[in-house]
């Protein structure tokens, strides 16, 4: 199954309405489109962890000063 697999997240059918195209005009991605977009969603992933360690890790040794500015972690999912 395709639609659980993270790499496929915004090529499948129901992800039209996300990425702004007519879903009606939809079809299958290519091997090739799935291993690009599974390629950037891993890197779209490691970004996004890496920012919650770098925030918790700047908020942990600067409790003296609060938050890092625009940074906080409860609003990192």
């Amino acid at each position: 199954m395709h639609h659980h697999n993270t790499g496929f997240f915004g090529l499948a059918r129901d992800d039209c309405r996300i990425v702004r195209k007519r879903q009606r005009d939809w079809k299958f991605p290519a091997e090739g489109q799935r291993a690009v977009n599974n390629t950037q969603m891993k890197r779209i992933h490691t970004q996004h962890e890496a920012r919650k360690q770098f925030v918790a890790a700047a908020n942990q040794n600067d409790d003296d000063h609060g938050p890092v500015d625009g940074a906080n972690i409860n609003d990192v999912d």
